[in-house]
């Protein structure tokens, strides 16, 4: 009977181990970025830099009813946004977008996320990754 017990306890904490949990975390309201990183080979450093520059530049206001404005510099874009939280994935996509960048209408895996802070990855059409840090402002 013990040894059923202790099976049994043994295989449910397996289970609860392996058991992927999505981050819980409110997207609602203005996320500010932090940093961007690349995965890419060979990136230059006045490429990463410029893009550590926008990222830190950009502001996200995620609404309620499932819309966004993504503001960067002094350009506004708008769109809507949706987030599974079964796969991780939060998608952007753009109704509006105004500015000098081409904006695309990314997925990303949503790495790690509290109240505060928020880890984004998006896969760069085969090329490798790209990590934007973004931090809640309050």
């Amino acid at each position: 009977m013990k040894k059923t017990l202790f099976l049994g306890f043994g295989l449910i904490l397996l289970i609860t181990a392996c058991t992927k949990t999505a981050p819980k975390v409110n997207f609602e309201g203005k996320w500010v970025g932090t940093d961007y990183s690349v995965t890419v080979e060979n990136v230059d450093s006045n490429t990463l830099m410029a893009a550590k520059s926008i990222t830190q530049a950009t502001a996200y206001t995620f609404n309620a009813d499932g819309t966004f404005t993504e503001q960067v510099f002094s350009y506004i874009s708008k769109g809507n946004w949706t987030f599974a939280a079964d796969s991780s994935k939060l998608a952007m996509t753009y109704t509006e977008k105004n500015g000098p960048i081409d904006r695309i209408n990314p997925t990303y895996i949503v790495v790690s996320a509290n109240d505060s802070n928020l880890v984004l990855k998006n896969t760069l059409q085969g090329f490798g990754d790209e990590i934007v840090n973004l931090r809640k402002q309050q």
